[in-house]
């Protein structure tokens, strides 16, 4: 792994950077409240990139946990 990054971008939309994660952390991560909005929508997603794939690995929607 070498980054590991959350952006602002709806399912299938390309968006910009909003935190850098690094290459893994542990806890949490603090959301400035000018994302709460897209954090709720389910327009936030994070991307892993690594030395085989460097624009991008893998892809997740982040998603509010249901119970």
């Amino acid at each position: 792994i070498l980054d590991i990054k959350i952006h602002r971008g709806a399912p299938g939309v390309n968006g910009p950077v909003i935190e850098l994660l690094g290459n893994g952390r542990k806890g949490s991560v603090a959301i400035a409240n000018t994302n709460l909005d897209n954090l709720m929508e389910g327009n936030l997603y994070m991307a892993v990139y690594t030395k085989n794939n460097p624009r991008g690995q893998i892809r997740g929607q982040i998603q509010q946990a249901t119970d």
